[in-house]
């Protein structure tokens, strides 16, 4: 746990590469979809990377199963960005990358938004963002899709499945069952420093403030329940 010293949140969770990640359980608030019509959403974070490594997952929502599959948000090895969003619980995915590349050792703001489309053309309702500004999407993958399930995989923070866990920090993890605006996503830079979110917020991990430990963290969601 680390301070990123910014005035409105002190503290960080430093994730190893190795073992270091946050399950926050499955949610009926973390799915997006039911298998016949998708819905929107917006991932909002911080990070901070170690490493480059591997495949450096910021959020997901998939076991990795041939049903339990919905999305992630992850950081290449490349230092592009990736979200994806997968056809009923299956392999079948809508991507897009980012074109910014990031760097080690440098905090970045990082949001995902989604319209809700579904389809096959899912893809072109997905937005990222990095520090506030959207990005013009890169290697831009569209199988032949119908819209997320809503599947028993767990949420989680810093890993992806078994594998492909975040080296480095990663702080003020929201998320929202709306896209947000490009508006919204600058408020929520604040030209680098991280601020009050917009309303609507339907999970808020601060990722340090309030967290306790006993054998684990346990990390509260500022919104719900841990």
């Amino acid at each position: 746990e680390n301070s990123n010293k910014d005035k409105v949140s002190n503290y960080s969770f430093d994730f190893d590469g190795v073992n270091d990640y946050i399950d926050c359980g499955d949610s009926d608030t973390f799915s997006f979809g039911d298998g016949s019509t998708d819905s929107p959403f917006t991932f909002s974070t911080w990070v901070k990377l170690d490493s480059l490594a591997s495949n450096r997952t910021i959020i997901s929502k998939d076991s990795g199963g041939a049903t339990t599959r919905e999305y992630a948000l992850f950081v290449l090895t490349t230092g592009k960005i990736r979200i994806f969003i997968k056809s009923q619980g299956g392999f079948n995915q809508q991507s897009i990358d980012s074109t910014t590349a990031l760097s080690t050792g440098q905090w970045y703001n990082i949001a995902a938004t989604y319209n809700g489309v579904g389809g096959n053309d899912a893809a072109d309702g997905l937005t990222l963002y990095v520090n506030g500004s959207a990005e013009t999407p890169t290697n831009i993958i569209k199988n032949a899709y119908v819209a997320m399930s809503n599947t028993t995989a767990p949420f989680m923070i810093g890993k992806y499945s078994t594998a492909n866990l975040m080296s480095g920090l990663v702080d003020e993890v929201s998320v929202f069952n709306s896209e947000l605006s490009s508006s919204n996503i600058s408020t929520i830079y604040n030209s680098g420093e991280p601020t009050t979110l917009p309303s609507g917020a339907i999970a808020h991990y601060k990722m340090g403030e309030d967290a306790t430990f006993s054998t684990n963290w346990t990390v509260p969601d500022q919104v719900g329940s841990n």
